[in-house]
């Protein structure tokens, strides 16, 4: 039960013993609700966010930055889950300001350095 007051929830855990934990000490803790396997991600600032479920991607298709639309689920550490007609893994996006590029916009990819 969540305490009105707090917002907060108290949760007993097992840990190790060792020295690594003392009694009373505050520790974070992520608790795994749901998983899912077979999944894509990127990182949540690639996506241009339309609602909770929607947004876009900017995917880069031969030398031009397009936009397509995705559906978002799972969201973790920095990362969201995301699924498309034309989106699978492999397939080079925009992460830095895809909010920014016009669709049809046409891109040149830098090699990374060695």
């Amino acid at each position: 039960q969540i305490d009105d007051k707090s917002d907060s929830l108290s949760v007993r855990i097992s840990l190790p013993a060792g020295p690594a934990f003392h009694p009373g000490q505050f520790l974070g803790v992520r608790i795994v609700i749901e998983e899912r396997g077979d999944c894509l991600a990127v990182p949540e600032a690639a996506v241009i966010t339309d609602s909770a479920e929607a947004g876009t991607l900017v995917l880069i298709v031969g030398d031009h930055a397009v936009r397509k639309p995705v559906t978002l689920g799972l969201r973790d550490a920095g990362l969201v889950e995301v699924s498309g007609a034309e989106v699978r893994e492999g397939l080079a996006i925009v992460t830095v300001d895809a909010y920014a590029v016009p669709d049809q916009t046409k891109i040149h990819l830098l090699k990374p350095a060695p």
